[in-house]
């Protein structure tokens, strides 16, 4: 995935898009700057539970009793982010903007999901299951670079196309593990305080939490826009993005990523 990133970059800096009449940065104008917040879905590929515990540090955590990584039932994966930028012309290229960022995503939520065997519970009159939920928190600081065309309608509407990567670095991340097991209780031996068990199934629960490991984060997107100018000055836009990347960890496994994202924009034009 590193190398295909790579060759990809190389491929578009040898475009003549990139290689006509570059100018030197000092005739470089800055254009706008400007502050973005949104969500993104940086779906880590076959995420399962498995994965995340490898990237946790001295995982000795035990399942709850019977109850095993098997019957994935779902995942999900929720990154806000807050995005600074300063968007430069380029000169010699028309309706051209270079735009650097910063980023920042605050508590990312990769998680994964399982069911354990059903019970029947014969006073309720219900199923109830096993389950067992394996969370990674992380935060991730970045720097990015993108280039992107602009098509203006009159003074007022702006939309937006083109090209950029971003590099991540994930500190303080943990790891949750928690579910629990329904145990089976037989009423006329088992159960001697009717005030701790109900029915014939009891619940027991476990919680583990552990630091995880740091990683490295990269991806290459695509990105179209629209913005709004307002008062000649201000310009309130939306952007989505959508691209391929990688996360590596220190120490651990590496897997490939598939991004998409959705953003609100406020920028400033100078």
């Amino acid at each position: 995935m590193k190398n295909l990133l790579l060759t990809v970059l190389i491929l578009l800096l040898t475009t003549p898009l990139f290689s006509q009449n570059l100018p030197v940065p000092t005739k470089w104008k800055i254009k706008k700057i400007g502050v973005s917040l949104g969500i993104e879905r940086d779906m880590i590929s076959n995420l399962d539970g498995n994965y995340l515990i490898d990237i946790g540090k001295n995982v000795s955590a035990t399942l709850p009793n019977g109850t095993k990584l098997d019957n994935m039932y779902g995942g999900v994966c929720e990154n806000p982010h807050i995005r600074l930028t300063v968007a430069l012309e380029v000169p010699h290229l028309k309706n051209t903007e270079f735009q650097l960022g910063v980023n920042a995503f605050f508590n990312r939520y990769d998680g994964a999901y399982y069911w354990g065997d059903n019970f029947f519970d014969s006073v309720t009159e219900y199923y109830d299951a096993d389950y067992i939920s394996v969370d990674l928190f992380s935060h991730e600081l970045g720097l990015e670079a993108a280039l992107v065309k602009r098509l203006s309608f009159g003074s007022f509407l702006n939309l937006y196309g083109g090209v950029g990567t971003n590099l991540g670095y994930s500190i303080g991340d943990e790891l949750h593990i928690s579910g629990n097991n329904l145990q089976s209780v037989n009423k006329n031996s088992d159960r001697s305080n009717a005030d701790i068990f109900t029915g014939t199934t009891y619940r027991e629960e476990t919680y583990h939490s552990f630091a995880a490991k740091d990683a490295f984060h990269q991806r290459l997107f695509l990105q179209a826009g629209a913005g709004f100018v307002l008062f000649k000055r201000l310009e309130l836009g939306i952007e989505y993005r959508g691209g391929l990347g990688y996360k590596a960890t220190f120490n651990g496994p590496t897997k490939g990523t598939k991004l998409h994202s959705i953003g609100a924009s406020a920028k400033w034009i100078l």
